[in-house]
């Protein structure tokens, strides 16, 4: 799933012939992105974390308040919140 502005695709969800995917999830009140980040286009910044996979590994990306944090994910499933390692905790 993808909108677009002028040539510039704006993806939240992907996936190619090979197999490797991506997926943004709404992460609304947990992500953290620093006065620095801006989108060239001026677009406002979407609360999203992401999950990276293919066909042998599957990887969460969330930017939290701390730090930017990358986790393998064995379960291959994500959810909209809360962060991921609450979900490891369990």
């Amino acid at each position: 799933m993808a909108a677009g502005i002028n040539e510039h695709p704006l993806y939240a969800e992907a996936a190619n012939e090979k197999g490797l995917s991506i997926e943004g999830l709404y992460f609304s009140e947990n992500a953290c992105y620093f006065d620095e980040a801006s989108f060239r286009l001026n677009l406002p910044l979407i609360d999203l974390h992401w999950m990276i996979s293919d066909k042998t590994e599957c990887t969460v990306v969330e930017q939290v308040k701390d730090r930017l944090k990358i986790y393998q994910n064995d379960a291959g499933v994500l959810t909209n919140n809360p962060p991921f390692d609450y979900h490891l905790a369990i």
